[in-house]
């Protein structure tokens, strides 16, 4: 598949995705962010990366944007992802994106993710 056919592809499932669930706007959009930084940016410079085991399993590991050296574990069979508080593993869902209007930012960062303990001890605003 060439570079045109999969930029037209990636569109087109993203804006599907915002129609279907516009409250995960700024979480597709954070998505697009990484998948459009990662097929334009040489190998060692990606924000993505892919460890294959011996068992033949995946693990990713993403960058993050909004902490320089932070990354998370993106578990492939059930999409956790890790708290930026407390390291934890939770799925998605149970976990709040911070926001400009839900916090202080004396701790976090937008788009850091917070489970609901971390999320309480920080002050965050639901």
């Amino acid at each position: 598949m060439d570079t045109t056919t999969i930029a037209e592809t990636m569109e087109r499932d993203i804006a599907r995705l915002k129609a279907a669930r516009p409250r995960l706007t700024r979480r597709i959009e954070r998505a697009e962010h990484i998948l459009v930084t990662q097929l334009s940016t040489a190998n060692g410079s990606r924000p993505v990366k892919v460890r294959v085991h011996a068992d033949g399993s995946r693990s990713f590991r993403v960058r993050s944007g909004s902490k320089l050296g932070r990354s998370y574990r993106v578990d492939q069979t059930s999409w956790e992802c890790e708290c930026s508080g407390c390291g934890g593993r939770f799925a998605s869902r149970e976990l709040t994106e911070l926001t400009e209007d839900n916090h202080d930012y004396l701790t976090y960062f937008d788009g850091d993710l917070l489970c609901r303990t971390c999320a309480d001890n920080a002050g965050v605003a639901y």
